[in-house]
């Protein structure tokens, strides 16, 4: 068993503060450009199919390289695959910036599809081993999805201030350079838990072992249930930051930065519940009745939103969003420590990646581009909006009240895929 308690409780919330500034960085390529995307479309000749297929071949790439990218992780570092996101990114920005044409764009988004979840996985897994041994998992995890609402905030409205007054090419350079720099503090800054500087049970494992790990790890019903979980929280965030300020925009006449503001509030005002309910059920030892009534919660305000999308009350969808989110994460860190107590921390990357790898395939790919094409084809969005509602009674509710408590497996393997 891995033994972590001589890390102090200073290195933890030091190491957790490092993962959460890192974090942050990767939503300049992931949902920068969401207020730009107008202007693109006038420059490159693009539909709303096109647009949303540009959502979609990120989430897809991203998709297909989280599911294995877990047992890299175990097998290399966390901190080592963050840094290789971060550079992967920077490759991509700066090739976003210069695509001539949409499919040189489209190229671009792949690209950087295949680095940005590397941002999310690596930094979760490192802080959820930094927690291990402190009772901490559920706080440290919330905290880790806090950079949801800070980093979209800081990307939808005040990046969106350098891309007004650069241009998007332009200002996508200055993206570039600013994760530059944070790939730089992530190589010399970051650092493993000295348990996981020596050797883990997963980097020392055969072929054969990382094999049959993986395939205990994702057919965990908890696993998968947080998968479903994950789908849904990522679709509609997408919807969200991707196409609510365009509505917003298109449909009322809003402002880029006040648009990118509510797109954004969606993930910055669930930081509250973020934490909270990760607090909370650290303290009470259960996951399953907050992630349920995060389901529910998330749910019922989606709906409302897609009423006021459909009765063209504007103020009505900007106020649903953000509650729609403030329930949402209050459930997302969960799902994460639900399967990590499931398989054991020292199994926890390979779960993570398992869990990003089917959110942003089936979320983050299906619903803006299905969002886009009704919108082609109906001129409307309210069909999308329902479509997306209809969908969270399915992964959000129905699918948690088949979860089950488990307590926290540790970092013994057997144990973990028992």
């Amino acid at each position: 068993m891995t033994n972590l308690k001589h890390n102090t409780a200073a290195d933890q919330w030091r190491a957790l503060a490092l993962c959460f500034a890192v974090t942050l960085a990767i939503f300049i390529p992931y949902v920068g450009y969401a207020t730009q995307i107008p202007a693109m479309m006038q420059d490159l000749g693009m539909t709303y199919t096109m647009v949303g297929t540009l959502a979609s071949a990120s989430a897809l790439a991203g998709g297909i390289v989280v599911a294995l990218a877990g047992v890299l992780v175990d097998r290399w570092g966390a901190k080592n695959v963050t840094v290789l996101g971060l550079a992967i990114n920077v490759v991509g920005q700066i090739a976003f910036s210069y695509a001539p044409t949409y499919e040189t764009m489209l190229l671009a988004r792949l690209l950087q599809g295949a680095g940005i979840p590397l941002l999310f996985l690596g930094p979760y897994t490192l802080a959820m081993r930094w927690a291990e041994s402190s009772n901490r998992l559920g706080i440290f995890m919330g905290a880790m999805l806090a950079t949801d609402g800070i980093g979209t905030v800081a990307a939808l409205y005040g990046y969106a201030i350098i891309l007004q007054d650069y241009g998007w090419r332009n200002g996508s350079l200055i993206g570039a350079a600013l994760l530059a720099c944070a790939t730089i503090v992530a190589f010399a800054m970051l650092k493993e838990p000295p348990a996981y500087q020596q050797r883990s049970p997963a980097r020392a494992a055969t072929f054969g072992e990382t094999v049959a790990n993986y395939v205990g790890v994702v057919s965990h019903r908890n696993v998968i249930i947080a998968a479903l979980f994950l789908t849904g929280v990522w679709g509609t965030y997408s919807i969200a930051i991707y196409w609510v300020p365009t509505i917003l925009m298109e449909e009322n006449g809003w402002t880029e930065q006040t648009s990118g503001m509510v797109g954004s509030l969606y993930p910055l005002v669930g930081m509250i519940c973020a934490v909270g309910f990760g607090l909370i059920s650290d303290r009470v030892g259960r996951r399953k009745p907050l992630i349920l009534i995060s389901g529910i919660g998330m749910t019922a305000s989606f709906v409302g939103a897609a009423f006021a999308l459909w009765s063209h009350q504007y103020w009505l969808l900007a106020t649903m969003l953000p509650i729609s989110g403030l329930f949402a994460y209050g459930g997302l860190p969960l799902a994460y420590c639900l399967a990590a107590d499931s398989v054991g921390v020292a199994l926890a990357a390979t779960a993570n990646g398992f869990i990003m790898g089917v959110g942003f395939i089936v979320g983050g790919v299906l619903y803006p581009l299905v969002l886009g094409y009704v919108k082609d084809v109906t001129s409307l969005y309210t069909v999308g909006f329902i479509a997306a509602a209809a969908s969270l009674i399915l992964l959000n509710v129905a699918a948690v009240l088949a979860a089950k408590d488990a307590k926290s497996a540790g970092t013994e393997t057997p144990h973990a895929l028992a």
